[in-house]
């Protein structure tokens, strides 16, 4: 089996260690259901960077097959005895080969925001440890930031306090990301560890000072109030950022109060250099309304 990568690099050995004996199950599961069709099995995202992980959040798998994708009934036998927090990807060899090609976001994700767990016969390791461009990511990435504002007040107003601050940390850690391709003459790839994304800055920056906060919410969670409040700060970082216009917080939240609504569906998206708001409710007949702003 070739060397595990962590972000593109061999990890220490500690590392490997803890990582292969948390996610053992994955592996002997994946080996069970689809024998010797299995070609790899890869750990992508957070909970490949356990600094940086959030408990009990989601854990991104890529299955990688030597053939073909998986049946269906394959498909529910893994699903059986995996644990739920557990989000497998399911492709085939030919898949991954076609995927690190076009550059996309999950591309970089899985070369740049991974570790492999198991490689039968070290070709995905190969693949992986490749340079390839991802000009295609930079775009989706930026769409990554506007979209999980949306996402954070949408569970803001659900009253999920902890989603919308995990959202609120996507948003501001993929415009960072960003700000540091923009920044290289070579559009090289940003870091993934948050402490390296850190290193850019002075503790005493907004920038450091609000992600900071929102690595720390994720973890001990907060109220309301709270919650609002780092909100606001992260909208208005991420439009310096990324250099757009958009409306604060408090105007956001002063119109849905003046409607008397309680938002079910908030999305944001980028419209000639300025983020816009769609803002939509279930009215008193039960049918779906919104607004734009």
């Amino acid at each position: 089996m070739f060397s595990l990568y962590l972000a593109g690099e061999v990890v220490d050995e500690k590392l490997k260690k803890l990582l292969k004996e948390r996610f053992a199950g994955v592996v002997e599961a994946a080996k069970e259901v689809f024998g010797d069709n299995l070609e790899s099995v890869v750990l992508f995202g957070s909970a490949s960077r356990p600094e940086d992980a959030r408990p009990y959040g989601d854990v991104n798998i890529a299955i990688i097959l030597k053939r073909g994708r998986p049946r269906m009934d394959e498909k529910f036998h893994f699903y059986s005895i995996m644990e739920r927090f557990i989000v497998p990807f399911f492709m085939s060899i030919e898949d991954l080969e076609k995927l690190l090609a076009s550059g996309d976001l999950y591309a970089f994700r899985l070369t740049k925001d991974s570790f492999v767990l198991y490689d039968d016969e070290g070709r995905v390791s190969k693949l992986l440890s490749k340079e390839y461009s991802f000009e295609k990511a930079w775009v989706q990435l930026r769409r990554l930031a506007v979209a999980s504002l949306g996402i954070a007040l949408q569970n803001y107003w659900r009253g999920a306090y902890g989603e919308a601050v995990e959202s609120a940390y996507k948003s501001l850690k993929a415009a960072l990301q960003l700000f540091e391709v923009s920044r290289s003459s070579e559009r090289s790839s940003p870091a993934t560890l948050d402490r390296e994304i850190l290193r850019n800055y002075d503790p005493k920056d907004v920038e450091a000072r609000v992600f900071n906060s929102l690595r720390l919410a994720r973890i001990t969670g907060l109220n309301r109030d709270d919650c609002r409040r780092i909100l606001d700060e992260t909208l208005r970082l991420v439009y310096s950022v990324l250099g757009v216009e958009s409306r604060r917080f408090e105007e956001i939240e002063e119109k849905v109060r003046s409607k008397g609504i309680v938002p079910s569906i908030v999305k944001a998206w980028e419209e000639e250099g300025k983020i816009r708001w769609g803002i939509y409710y279930t009215d008193g007949e039960g049918r779906i309304s919104g607004f734009e702003l």
